[in-house]
């Protein structure tokens, strides 16, 4: 499951630590992730099977779970659905899968289960630190974190109407597009330009809802309706981190459907 690189993973920018729910049934690769987890400066709990995560998630207020697909019991996909039934914050604690899968279909049901990220076994270190930054610094969402990074419906849509090598282009646009767009808002935030930023929230939400991007279109249009608002630069540039960190797992999302469909 790891592979010796933890000397990357601990050189990681990990902005915070905070509390991880370890949901792994072989007990060495517990023994090694809590371990490693904790010399990144986290507080790691480890449970066997999927009804023991559950049972954790709802009882502790985790900051985040790395969710093994394959457990006894219950599987990391159901019980990834059962957490996001649960009341309260806990129902929103941040999932990252692990998965010895490298399927994009595969991997495509682990988002649609409800969670943030995978990762697949045997997982590097610096990509399980990248996949936690991205999701652990920010926290209980209610309105962003309840939505899928990528509908996979949305893109079975596009192979059926356009055909892979159509969606693969305009895929290929989406990604260079909202980059270059990306860094447009970075430019009108360090100026406090609402007008101009909020144009390019509206640009990118168009283009993020027609492929079913979900949490992409939930932030940016929070974003575009900030444009005739009084709002301090703290809070824009806490939704610019948000945009950027959901188009992160977005492009690796596209990315891995390049990749296969190549």
């Amino acid at each position: 499951m790891i592979n010796d690189d933890a000397a990357d993973a601990m050189v990681m920018p990990l902005p915070l630590g905070g509390r991880v729910l370890v949901a792994e049934d072989n007990p060495t690769n517990q023994v090694i992730t809590v371990t490693m987890l904790g010399k990144l400066g986290f507080t790691a709990d480890a449970v066997e099977t999927g009804t023991a995560a559950i049972a954790a998630v709802a009882s502790v207020a985790y900051d985040m779970v790395l969710m093994d697909v394959q457990m006894p019991e219950v599987d990391g996909l159901e019980a990834t659905r059962r957490i996001r039934q649960l009341p309260g914050p806990a129902s929103r604690v941040p999932i990252v899968g692990v998965t010895a899968s490298a399927f994009p279909e595969d991997q495509a049901r682990c988002i649609e289960a409800g969670m943030q990220a995978v990762v697949t076994k045997p997982f590097r270190w610096a990509e399980l630190a990248r996949a936690m930054t991205l999701h652990i610094a920010r926290g209980h969402e209610p309105c962003s974190d309840d939505l899928r990074i990528a509908d996979p419906a949305a893109w079975e849509r596009l192979l059926h109407d356009v055909g892979p090598g159509p969606a693969q282009a305009i895929t290929s646009v989406f990604l260079s597009d909202s980059r270059g767009r990306l860094a447009r808002i970075a430019d009108h935030l360090a100026h406090h330009d609402t007008r101009l930023l909020a144009r390019e929230a509206h640009a990118l939400k168009g283009s993020a809802e027609l492929l079913g991007f979900e949490r992409m279109t939930e932030i940016a249009t929070r974003l575009q309706k900030l444009e005739k608002s009084t709002v301090g630069t703290e809070e824009l540039r806490s939704l610019v981190d948000e945009l950027n960190a959901a188009f992160a797992a977005v492009a690796a999302v596209c990315d891995t459907r390049l990749e296969h469909d190549a």
